[in-house]
């Protein structure tokens, strides 16, 4: 969602749930990702017309997942979620 407090003001969210699945074609229960979901929030206040001052997290709840995965027992490797940001800035408009 993204709302709109004041015309100055705005929020903003949004969550992304991914199932479970098989990182390979065979279907290896070794090899499957739980589902995770993610939840990244941010939010803006425009003092003037030109300057916007922003806020972010992503991966709010910092969710550490993998994304996939391949190989086998002790040779199992794989990609993982990308985790918790903060940030924040300025934007001017000329």
């Amino acid at each position: 969602f993204d709302y709109d407090i004041t015309p100055e003001f705005n929020i903003g969210a949004n969550v992304n749930h991914i199932g479970g699945y098989f990182s390979n074609f065979a279907n290896d229960p070794e090899l499957s990702v739980p589902s995770r979901t993610i939840t990244n929030v941010n939010a803006s206040y425009r003092p003037r017309e030109n300057i916007e001052v922003y806020a972010y997290v992503t991966n709010l709840f910092d969710e550490l997942s993998p994304t996939f995965l391949f190989g086998s027992g002790v040779n199992a490797a794989g990609g993982v979620t990308t985790p918790r940001q903060i940030g924040f800035g300025v934007r001017t408009r000329f």
